[in-house]
């Protein structure tokens, strides 16, 4: 799966009340949940904090354990504690799919970001068609592969570089 799997899938996918648990990725530091809307990243972190985690909220919409991460015996824990969360916060509930107003726009302010992290200097993969990009957008899963953010995984950009690009070219929140 592509950076935009990682950056942008899960702002526009509909969270089925699993970001870490199903989409998201495990890595050895911390689990980290797939990027989700800034409000929503937000919301999770600091329900976990308040049971106790150490969260971090990151510029590209997504949240993970801080410190050295979760230990093995506090996987189980954790993850109770983040469907408790989505409960609490009515995370667990699908986020509903665009309209095509809505797809039409979001794909129109996508291209802007694709410009702005082209004048950062980084490469942006090809656009998808805006017709097949606006019915992926409209579906409850999106996947629009690599873009805007381009092949950066490969690029050798570091994560604190990848955190400034975040910043001067964000996603835009997803419509709801």
């Amino acid at each position: 799966m592509g950076l935009l799997a990682a950056a942008l899938i899960t702002p526009l996918v509909a969270c089925s009340g699993s970001e870490a648990s199903t989409t998201g990725s495990q890595d050895e530091a911390g689990l980290a949940a797939d990027p989700i809307p800034t409000s929503r990243a937000a919301e999770m972190a600091a329900c976990l904090e308040a049971k106790g985690w150490e969260m971090e909220v990151h510029l590209d919409n997504s949240y993970s354990v801080g410190g050295d991460g979760i230990p093995k015996e506090q996987i189980d824990q954790y993850f109770a504690d983040q469907d408790d969360c989505r409960r609490q916060l009515g995370h667990d509930q699908p986020i509903p799919p665009m309209t095509r107003e809505q797809a039409e726009d979001y794909f129109e302010e996508l291209f802007e970001v694709a410009d702005c992290v082209r004048s950062m200097g980084y490469p942006v993969g090809e656009a998808p068609s805006r017709q097949w990009a606006v019915e992926a957008l409209m579906q409850e899963t999106i996947d629009l592969g690599d873009w805007p953010y381009g092949p950066l995984q490969d690029s050798g950009i570091s994560p604190a570089e990848l955190e400034e690009l975040y910043a001067a070219c964000p996603l835009p929140a997803r419509p709801s």
